[in-house]
């Protein structure tokens, strides 16, 4: 295994209703690739919760925007990028506290697209551009 590399991202999601304090545990990383011999380790894991509740995309005072869009995770996904994959990132960024909307939107999004950010709790949703806006006399194409 010399050599070789693996990006791992883990996520640790608290209950909103978990008591303060200090919670410790393991994850356990397999790895079996063909011709190698199957790999196992254990990480220690510590997990410190503190007695504040971090409010939801919904209950936020405060706004922000990320530029990760979801028409680059078809590109990740060999151009087969479905309504599920787009519910499921929508989904994933508010359970981060980030709106899953861009600034960098040459033509509106479908409808459908902007229903399922408000049912996320998105409370705030690009529809244009911002460059496009700074050029009036520019034309975005159509909403779907």
């Amino acid at each position: 295994y010399e050599g070789l590399s693996q990006p791992l991202w883990v996520q640790l999601r608290v209950p909103r209703d978990a008591a303060p304090g200090l919670y410790t545990g393991h994850l356990v990383i397999a790895f079996n690739s063909t011709g190698l011999a199957p790999l196992m380790l254990t990480v220690p894991v510590n997990l410190t919760v503190w007695n504040i509740t971090v409010p939801t995309i919904r209950d936020a005072k405060f706004s922000t925007i990320f530029s990760f869009t979801y028409s680059q995770l078809g590109h990740y996904y060999g151009g087969n990028l479905t309504d599920d994959m787009k519910k499921k990132y929508f989904s994933f960024m508010a359970q981060q506290r980030i709106p899953g909307d861009t600034m960098y939107l040459s033509q509106l999004r479908p409808i459908e697209d902007y229903q399922i950010l408000a049912s996320e709790g998105a409370q705030w949703m690009n529809l244009i551009e911002v460059n496009f806006a700074a050029n009036p006399g520019t034309k975005i194409s159509s909403l779907s």
